[in-house]
Formats: C-alpha cells, sequence, structure tokens
C-alpha cells in the first residue's frame, strides 16, 4: 500500500496533469483526470489502498511507474 506522502504526490501529479489539459482547452482530457483525482481523495480519506483501489479506471500512473 502506498504511503499517505505517496499518494499525496500522486495527486499532485494528476493536478498538474488536469491543468495542463486545461491550459490546452482539452475539457474531456481535464475532466476525465478531474474526475479519477475526486475518487482518489476519496481513496485517501477512507483509507483504501490506492495501489489496489476497488474501481481500477480511477488509478492514474505516470510513464515513469509503466516504464515507458
Amino acid at each position: 500500500m502506498a504511503n499517505r506522502l505517496e499518494q499525496i504526490r500522486r495527486i499532485k501529479q494528476g493536478i498538474d496533469f488536469a491543468n495542463v489539459h486545461v491550459g490546452n482547452c482539452d475539457w474531456n482530457a481535464a475532466i476525465v483526470v478531474q474526475g479519477a483525482l475526486i475518487e482518489q481523495l476519496l481513496a485517501v480519506v477512507i483509507g483504501e489502498d490506492f495501489d489496489h483501489h476497488s474501481d481500477p479506471d480511477v488509478n492514474i500512473t505516470f510513464t515513469e511507474e509503466c516504464d515507458e
């Protein structure tokens, strides 16, 4: 299970990612990412395991995590 600081780091990365899409007027991508961020914030609040979320579609992965 990712620790709380790691969870917060991932959420901050997601916010930055969504902001880039907002800046590019890519509203669909921004909304999808923001929705996933809300799900992840809720997971932090209730103490759910970020790496094994009940809905894997809300897990946000970054290039460095996928080795691509």
